[in-house]
């Protein structure tokens, strides 16, 4: 974990001496405090979650990739056929994808999402999502 104060590594044992030893010997990290910790001790931030509320026309993932991503529906089409887009961790390539409430939309370059609430369709039949970004 990277901080203003330091960063957290972590390793197996196995490899444990040889970083130790050989990590203050690079002239990058000579001044650095090098030290081993128990993974319990180490310090982690949880990052706040945006919460954004999107209107799209369908639940296609272009269409919803278009929307969190801030593109165009042909520049998400793109993001795709880049193999740039995951939904729950699996690569998708389809943009007829339908996307439901639950799955996570990971978008390499543009964040992890997850699409928390589907919160109804308005008069004109679009629907108005509401996505946590990670």
């Amino acid at each position: 974990m990277l901080e203003k104060t330091g960063a957290d590594i972590i390793i197996s044992k196995e490899i444990e001496k040889f970083l130790m030893s050989n990590l203050t010997s690079l002239t990058r990290f000579q001044k650095a405090k090098v030290e081993t910790i128990k993974l319990e001790e180490i310090n982690y931030i949880e990052k706040e979650k945006q919460i954004l509320k999107i209107n799209v026309p369908s639940m296609r993932l272009d269409a919803i990739v278009g929307e969190i991503a801030r593109v165009s529906r042909s520049e998400a089409n793109n993001l795709l056929n880049q193999e740039r887009v995951f939904v729950n961790f699996k690569e998708e390539l389809r943009n007829t994808k339908q996307v439901e409430e639950g799955d996570i939309i990971t978008i390499r370059g543009k964040g992890r999402f997850t699409i928390s609430n589907i919160l109804g369709q308005t008069r004109s039949n679009r629907i108005n999502i509401e996505v946590q970004k990670w």
